[in-house]
């Protein structure tokens, strides 16, 4: 009776435990969203140095007015076999799109070609068109000498209309002239388009702010940081009297010499002595 009556527990026992469900511990939570880095946040310090240092107004200004003064002086004592004229970029040089810079870092956002068609809509309606500094005075002082200022951008020809707005928004333009505004079409490279300019004019200055803008040994040497250096150094007679360089610390071929590793092209001691 005893065995019975202890096998009948035996058996309850065993079925409870069968029924009985096993707590499963829950899933640990996801981790947080990992924190992206804003692309611009590299060019924030460059971007705010055009916008608010007067440091870079007075060097653009020192830049222009050096131009003004050598070209001036040199058209003034050469005889020409053609009309005179001055080849100069559109973008960071006559044109300020700090502003552009600005909507990537606020949208943390990289640059691509249709946002940059947004910008080009935009200064070409009721958006900020600005220049950079001394620039508009240094095209109306070319012009009052008979000088021709010709732009060669590398903007695209899809979008002229829209650079046409904008010039003439901004005062350096009155309206389409295509044999004074060369966009791009196949092609970033210049080359051609400069030897364009120079069958109808005598072209007696250049002036840019990415090297690619005034001769095209740079553009072979555009991710060569020491080769283009070095052509620097090679050129130094040119600058200051033929090239005239405004500043652009955000973007431009330079940028992409530098390659990935950045704190690998430093110069400087990692300690000093106590």
């Amino acid at each position: 009776m005893r065995r019975r009556y202890g096998l009948c527990l035996l058996l309850l026992w065993t079925a409870a435990c069968s029924q009985k469900q096993v707590a499963v511990a829950p899933p640990p939570p996801p981790p947080p969203p990992a924190v992206v880095a804003n692309p611009q946040a590299t060019a924030l310090y460059a971007n705010l140095w055009i916008q608010r240092s007067a440091e870079y107004q007075a060097l653009c200004r020192q830049v222009y007015q050096d131009a003004e003064r050598v070209i001036l002086e040199r058209f003034s004592r050469v005889r020409l076999s053609k009309p005179p004229a001055v080849i100069l970029d559109l973008d960071e040089t006559v044109i300020d799109n700090s502003g552009f810079q600005t909507w990537l870092h606020r949208q943390s956002a990289t640059y691509s070609s249709g946002g940059w068609g947004q910008w080009e809509r935009w200064q070409a309606g009721e958006g900020q068109v600005e220049a950079v500094p001394g620039a508009l005075a240094f095209l109306r002082a070319l012009e009052q000498a008979g000088v021709t200022p010709v732009f060669v951008s590398n903007r695209k020809e899809s979008a002229r209309e829209q650079t046409v707005k904008a010039l003439v928004r901004l005062g350096a333009l009155q309206h389409d002239e295509p044999e004074r505004l060369l966009l791009r079409t196949d092609t970033s490279s210049k080359i051609e388009r400069r030897a364009v300019v120079a069958e109808k004019w005598s072209v007696l200055a250049l002036v840019g702010d990415n090297l690619a803008d005034f001769d095209g040994v740079f553009e072979a040497e555009a991710g060569d940081l020491e080769a283009r250096n070095a052509r620097v150094a090679e050129l130094a007679d040119k600058w200051g009297s033929e090239w005239f360089v405004l500043p652009n610390p955000v973007y431009g071929d330079w940028v992409g010499a530098l390659g990935p590793d950045l704190e690998q092209r430093l110069d400087g001691p990692a300690e000093l002595p106590e």
